[in-house]
């Protein structure tokens, strides 16, 4: 269950916050992605501006607690420190080739195979961005969440992504901002249903999107992780000291 949770964890980083743009396919399923673009701002976002991004978040995984600062840019550079409690974890990719592992001061460099599939999983890829040119959209039964029947769209990778398949995305008839994510992860032939939640939406500068994100797996109502952000700015400038002493 902890590489289930360690594979949900990067699948619901990625995909909360892999978020970019549309063009037409389903007309239907397009409107509803149009009206949360234009809710959350990001509509007015370059995809420059997207491709690096700042995050601080704290997170409860299976009861265990984690302070995150993350840097992500342009698909090749990420930096990743994770505290808990008296633990410091960092993680560093420079390129394809180069990564590191850092706990508690010490550094040790990883294999090349393992830096360029880091960079695959961890660095938010293309498969994951909700756009056209990687994603088919089509409009999924509508579902009751709380107290709305909200409308779904199920978003379908046109590469197939690993252990992951079906996920529909419902969104608040009102405000148009995604309320709940429902997706099929399969871990070693077993087929789980994880679900994930998005709730207080905050503003961050020009955009806004949901602060926390809890997510269960299959009928547990204990979830398995729970993501709170922080803070959260596009086009953030990785500063280049966080890699002094890492290489």
């Amino acid at each position: 269950m902890k590489h289930l949770c360690c594979q949900c964890y990067v699948f619901v980083v990625v995909l909360c916050l892999s978020l970019s743009f549309s063009s037409a396919q389903d007309k239907e399923a397009l409107a509803i992605i149009q009206r949360y673009e234009h809710a959350s701002g990001l509509d007015k976002i370059s995809n420059e501006e997207m491709s690096s991004w700042h995050i601080e978040a704290t997170t409860n995984m299976e009861g265990v607690n984690m302070d995150i600062d993350m840097y992500y840019q342009d698909s090749t550079q990420l930096y990743a420190k994770v505290l808990m409690g008296d633990l410091e974890l960092i993680m560093t990719m420079n390129g394809s080739q180069n990564a590191t592992f850092t706990m508690n001061g010490e550094t040790i460099p990883l294999p090349k195979e393992m830096a360029q599939a880091l960079q695959k999983q961890l660095i938010t890829p293309n498969s994951y961005r909700w756009n056209a040119d990687d994603y088919l959209f089509t409009l999924a039964d509508s579902m009751q969440v709380g107290k709305h029947i909200c409308p779904g769209v199920q978003i379908i990778p046109k590469k197939t992504v690993p252990s992951l398949e079906n996920s529909v995305v419902y969104f608040d008839p009102h405000s148009g901002m995604p309320v709940l994510l429902i997706a099929t992860i399969t871990e070693d032939g077993t087929t789980h249903q994880a679900r994930c939640t998005y709730e207080a939406v905050k503003r961050y500068g020009d955009i806004k999107l949901p602060s926390r994100y809890v997510m269960t797996i299959d009928d547990s109502a204990q979830p398995v992780m729970d993501i709170t952000i922080r803070s959260f700015k596009l086009g953030s400038s990785m500063p280049e000291s966080l890699f002094e002493g890492l290489k």
